[in-house]
């Protein structure tokens, strides 16, 4: 049986050595359950804007937070951390704990919907449109993470011999990682070969509410951007 308590230190210890590559990766296109996508928030929004009404900058506004919250409840969905009873800020915290940068890019907005939401002060065109604005950039810069949503990575050390295999299950909500030998060609592969007795060496597997899940999440974004952002750079190179 899988200790569901073991700490994370052999993780951290293998993640802190020199010499890590990164190997295989699996990727799929992560799609919401949601009945109104955040795109179609978006689209309302841009409609108020030009609405004619009076109270048109208003529900732009209102409309660019729920394409915003809206993209932000796919991002956390897409990383087991979905709960109705966090608030806005709160999400903007967690997607700044993974890796992205949502913070910059949200800070400007969080002041013109704090001052309609807690202050009661209507939007000024010009911050209706910024907020519609703001809203389309964190739109599309966060898309590339659904539409290609890493689920599944290695990482490996040839001075050790040994690779660790980072894993993403939304059926069960848990993040795993598993220190193997690097003889193996991936983890299915390990996985096979292990007899039925015994269990992965150094599997930790942690599931929320535990205390280590937020510390093996924030490894997983942390890496798993990194993997994103050598892929992007890869396929821009190998357009140019």
């Amino acid at each position: 049986m899988v200790n569901m308590s073991t700490p994370l230190e052999p993780i951290e210890q293998f993640l802190n050595n020199p010499g890590i590559t990164y190997g295989a990766h699996g990727n799929f296109g992560y799609v919401h359950d949601f009945a109104i996508s955040p795109e179609a928030f978006l689209s309302f929004a841009e409609n108020d804007l030009d609405s004619g009404q009076s109270h048109k900058d208003i529900n732009a506004l209102s409309n660019a937070k729920r394409a915003i919250e809206c993209q932000m409840e796919c991002i956390l969905k897409a990383f087991t951390l979905f709960s109705s009873r966090i608030t806005f800020p709160e999400k903007q915290v967690i997607l700044t704990k993974i890796g992205l940068p949502a913070s910059t890019m949200l800070n400007r907005f969080n002041k013109i919907r704090n001052d309609l939401e807690h202050r009661y002060l209507p939007p000024t065109p010009e911050q209706a449109r910024e907020s519609v604005e703001l809203a389309d950039m964190f739109i599309r810069s966060s898309r590339n993470y659904l539409d290609d949503f890493t689920s599944y990575f290695e990482m490996e050390n040839s001075e050790t011999g040994k690779k660790i295999c980072f894993d993403i299950n939304h059926d069960s909500t848990t993040i795993s990682a598993r220190i193997i030998d690097s003889s193996y060609d991936s983890l299915n592969d390990y996985m096979n070969k292990l007899p039925a007795t015994n269990t992965p060496d150094s599997l930790i597997i942690c599931q929320q509410p535990q205390a280590e899940y937020d510390r093996l999440l924030r490894l997983f974004g942390f890496h798993m951007l990194r993997i994103r952002r050598r892929t992007f750079s890869d396929k821009r190179k190998w357009h140019l």
